[in-house]
């Protein structure tokens, strides 16, 4: 139990989080990691509808092999609502300038989030949100562009 005096603090949490990294490729219509025993939970995981799965098609189509390389985080949001209240101003800013592989460069950003993010920077987004009670924890895929 902590007590903060009104309208003086200010509490800001910065995260750098810990970075999976693996393969997954479309096996009978279905986006599969092999790890995962069921493939729809993948696809949910990372809310894969048509636009974004059109998307990692054509990036297969340039990969080596028909498989795509992620690097996936996971960020717990829901003890925010454990708290006395909502979030005051929660502000989420995914960045996929840079990822563990020195050469790696982000195509593409896929995520299920109640935050409404507006993309500002070609693999950068963000969004605010007002007296936010979260619902569910965070699930970030970013795949990596095909080496050329």
């Amino acid at each position: 139990m902590q007590t903060f005096k009104p309208g003086v603090t200010v509490v800001e949490h910065r995260y750098r989080p810990l970075v999976g990294h693996f393969m997954f490729s479309q096996h009978d219509g279905k986006w599969d990691d092999y790890k995962t025993p069921d493939p729809n939970k993948f696809v949910a995981d990372y809310c894969i509808d048509d636009a974004k799965s059109h998307v990692l098609r054509a990036m297969v189509r340039l990969s080596d092999g028909g498989y795509l390389t992620a690097e996936s985080l996971g960020y717990i949001l829901t003890t925010g609502a454990n708290w006395a209240g909502p979030i005051g101003t929660f502000h989420l800013v995914v960045d996929g300038e840079h990822t563990l592989l020195d050469n790696g460069k982000v195509g593409a950003i896929l995520l299920c989030s109640d935050v409404p993010l507006k993309q500002t920077g070609s693999r950068h987004l963000e969004g605010i949100v007002q007296n936010y009670v979260p619902q569910a924890d965070l699930k970030l895929l970013m795949v990596l562009e095909p080496l050329k």
